[in-house]
C-alpha cells in the first residue's frame, strides 16, 4: 500500500496570517507565500539568505489555546520522545534526528539557508507570547478523534511575515501526528513505497518547505517535494526538484555554504573557501572512481592520482618524486605544490598531504 500521508494543514496566526494575505508569487510549478517580501526568516526581502535556529520542544509541551484551531485539534502535551523512541527502535537508534537533519541538509543544499540546532527549548506552550526562540520548535501531538489533525502525518506553519521587526511565535513551528505512523522505505529515489505509513524524512522535508522555506502546495507536479496531490506519496521522494529548487532559491537565493562568494553550482570546493577558483589540473576528471566529471579545485584536492582518495599511492607516484623541486624550473610538478608557494617541499606534506590522508577530494562541482 502507498504512503498515507496526507495535504498537510497549513494553520497561521498573527502576522503568519498577514502574510498569508499577501499575493502568494506563482512561477513555473512552485509557489511561495510571500510575493517578493516577507514570509521568510531573516531579512525578508526574497532572495536574502538566512540563519534558522530549530529545536524539539520538550515533552509536555501544550498549544496555546488562543491558536484556532489547532489548539483544539491535538490533545494533551507533546511527547516527541515518544515518537523518537518508537522511530528508533523500529530502524535503529539515532535514526530519528537523523531523518530530521538530513532533511534540513537537503533544503540547506538548495538555497542560502542554514539550520542551527538543535538548541534548548524553554517549553512555553505553542504559539503563546515570546515562544519564538528556536525559530522552528518540533513537537508531535496525540490528535482529536474526528479532527483535521488525525488525517495527517503532519502540519508545519508559514514562516514571519517579518521576521526581523514582527517576531510570530507560530511561525516556522512543525507538529508531526502521532498516530500517524512513520516509516522509512527502503529503496532508491522513485521507487515504490510498498507498506503503509509516512516517509518521516520526506514528510520532514515537506514540513521544511512550509516552515522554513516559504512555500506552498503547487497546483500540480508528481514528483515535487511540495506537492500534495493524488499519487504524489506513491514513491521514495527525498530529492528536491528543480521546481522544488527553483522556488526555494527565489526567496533565499542560491547557496554558497563556504562563504567565499562563489555559488555551490559552480564552486570546485564547496566547503572550503577558495575564492580564486585554483585548480592546477582545472579541466580533468580530478575522481575517476565515480560517475560523472569531477572538478575540484586545488584547496580540497590532495588525491593526487585521481583515484578517490589520498592515500599512501599519492605520495609515492606523485609528492615524493616531486620533493625539492621549483614549479617555476619543474611545471610538471605543479601539482604536487599542495599550498601553491611555487616549491614542493615539507609544507606541502605537513600542512596539506598529511591531514588530509585518507580522505576523499572535493566535493565541488560535478558534470552529469
Amino acid at each position: 500500500m502507498p504512503s498515507m500521508r496526507a495535504s498537510p494543514i497549513r494553520l497561521l496566526s498573527g502576522l503568519a496570517a498577514a502574510a498569508a494575505l499577501w499575493p502568494a508569487l506563482a512561477l513555473a510549478d512552485f509557489v511561495t507565500f510571500g510575493n517578493g517580501f516577507g514570509s521568510k526568516w531573516d531579512d525578508p526581502v526574497h532572495g536574502n539568505g538566512a540563519v534558522v535556529t530549530w529545536g524539539f520542544v520538550p515533552d509536555g509541551t501544550t498549544v496555546d489555546p488562543g491558536i484556532l484551531p489547532f489548539s483544539t485539534e491535538v490533545s494533551g502535551g507533546s511527547q516527541i520522545s515518544a515518537l523518537r523512541a518508537s522511530y528508533d527502535a523500529d530502524f535503529g537508534t539515532g535514526a530519528f534526528d537523523a531523518a530530521i537533519e538530513r532533511a534540513m541538509a537537503t533544503w540547506e543544499a538548495a538555497a542560502d539557508i542554514e539550520f542551527v540546532g538543535p538548541v534548548a527549548d524553554a517549553g512555553l506552550p505553542i504559539g503563546s507570547v515570546g515562544a519564538t526562540d528556536p525559530d522552528i520548535r518540533i513537537a508531535a501531538f496525540v490528535p482529536v478523534a474526528g479532527s483535521g489533525f488525525q488525517f495527517v502525518g503532519g502540519v508545519g506553519f508559514g514562516p514571519p511575515g517579518d521576521d526581523l521587526n514582527f517576531p510570530d511565535a507560530l511561525a516556522g513551528d512543525v507538529s508531526f501526528n502521532l498516530t500517524a505512523g512513520f516509516i522509512q522505505p527502503v529503496g532508491a529515489e522513485d521507487d515504490p513505497i510498498v507498506e503503509f505509513g509516512n516517509d518521516l524524512e520526506n514528510l520532514t522535508l515537506h514540513e521544511l518547505g512550509h516552515a522554513a522555506i516559504g512555500l506552498d502546495h503547487p497546483a500540480q507536479g508528481i514528483g515535487e517535494v511540495m506537492f500534495v496531490g493524488a499519487g504524489c506519496c506513491d514513491f521514495i521522494n527525498r530529492e528536491l526538484s528543480p521546481d522544488d529548487v527553483a522556488g526555494a532559491r527565489v526567496v533565499y537565493g542560491a547557496p554558497d555554504r563556504d562563504d567565499d562568494g562563489v555559488i555551490d553550482d559552480v564552486d570546485n570546493c564547496t566547503f572550503v573557501p577558495n575564492a580564486d577558483q585554483a585548480d592546477v589540473n582545472s579541466g580533468e576528471d580530478d575522481d575517476t572512481s565515480t560517475p560523472g566529471i569531477q572538478h575540484f579545485g586545488d584547496a580540497c584536492d590532495v588525491d593526487l592520482n585521481d583515484d578517490g582518495v589520498v592515500s599512501a599511492a599519492d605520495f609515492f607516484a606523485v609528492l615524493r618524486p616531486c620533493l625539492g623541486s621549483d614549479v617555476a624550473t619543474d611545471p610538471a610538478c605543479a601539482l604536487a605544490d599542495l599550498d601553491g608557494d611555487g616549491l614542493v617541499g615539507p609544507a606541502d606534506f605537513f600542512s596539506r598531504f598529511r591531514p588530509a590522508f585518507g580522505d576523499a577530494p572535493g566535493p565541488g562541482t560535478t558534470e552529469p
